[in-house]
């Protein structure tokens, strides 16, 4: 089924990758011709029922999200279409699933660990489901069709919380990005969302933080407390504090005087090689070539 969305995205993209497109543009193009538009399909496919399983209506999706029946042997592929500003496609994320509706088994070298994958040019651009605005920011794409289903926003899956601060938006556009509660808040992925926050206010965006159940994303809200509660968790949403990274609730502000420290005694330090070397510190020695830098280092070693 091709309709005037997928007309002209891929109109847009064959003009780029005939002017010097790359192979991966053209591996994610041959994937989008064999995708079909869900709703309506039959028979039912085990994308449907995976979509059903996570509280998704299969039959009222956008274009950018289709079907690739039997494209890993019997396994089918539900895929996001990832387009830049200009509407052209450059890359897929994909969920890989079984006939019954389930994430299939890891299997080299079709199938990853987690069983999704991202082909073609990902970052700083998004599978973009209309709606209206401004624009929130999830990972994933069942996140994403989860938000957008419940809350009728233009919602994007950004493909991983490393890229979120990526996206490329209009000037001074405000964005909403999901944080997910799953993560620890001393972890990698924690600090990743962080510095897509700052990123995005650094760029002159403002920036509101969605922050779900404790433990949960918000398909697991979805499914256990229905759609009126993530749209309570989206109407909550809490704006960022200038460039700071973190919701107002949080931003603390704290005004040091020079005459604070001055007062205070200042620890001790303490010396490999007196006012030159101080120890537990990184000391760069730095010269041109041949200047006896090694010969220097071994000296003081000694």
């Amino acid at each position: 089924i091709v309709t005037d969305w997928l007309k002209q995205a891929k109109a847009a993209t064959n003009r780029e990758y005939a002017a010097g497109g790359d192979e991966r543009v053209a591996r994610v193009m041959e994937l989008v011709e064999a995708s079909r538009t869900i709703p309506g399909m039959n028979p039912i496919t085990g994308v449907m029922r995976y979509l059903t399983k996570r509280g998704i209506d299969a039959t009222r999706l956008p274009d950018c999200v289709r079907c690739v029946p039997r494209a890993h042997g019997n396994k089918g592929g539900l895929i996001g279409v990832v387009t830049d500003a200009a509407g052209k496609i450059t890359g897929l994320l994909e969920t890989i699933l079984t006939p019954e509706g389930n994430k299939a088994e890891p299997e080299e070298p079709f199938v990853p660990p987690n069983s999704k994958r991202a082909i073609g040019h990902i970052k700083g651009n998004a599978v973009k489901l209309p709606g209206t605005a401004p624009v929130i920011a999830c990972e994933g794409l069942e996140e994403a069709l989860t938000v957008w289903q419940a809350t009728g926003r233009e919602t994007w899956a950004c493909g991983g919380v490393g890229i979120m601060g990526d996206v490329k938006l209009r000037h001074a556009a405000p964005i909403t990005l999901v944080r997910d509660s799953k993560d620890a808040q001393d972890s990698e992925a924690a600090h990743k969302f962080k510095m897509a926050v700052k990123s995005l206010c650094r760029h002159g965006h403002q920036v509101s933080i969605i922050t779900s159940t404790p433990g949960k994303d918000l398909n697991d809200v979805l499914l256990a407390e229905g759609a009126e509660a993530v749209r309570g968790l989206v109407d909550a949403a809490e704006p960022v504090a200038g460039e700071i990274g973190e919701p107002e609730a949080e931003a603390k502000r704290e005004l040091l005087l020079l005459a604070d420290f001055v007062e205070k005694d200042l620890p001790k330090r303490e010396w490999l090689l007196a006012d030159k070397l101080e120890a537990g510190k990184l000391s760069i020695m730095a010269g041109h070539g041949g200047t006896l830098k090694s010969t220097l280092a071994e000296y003081m070693a000694l």
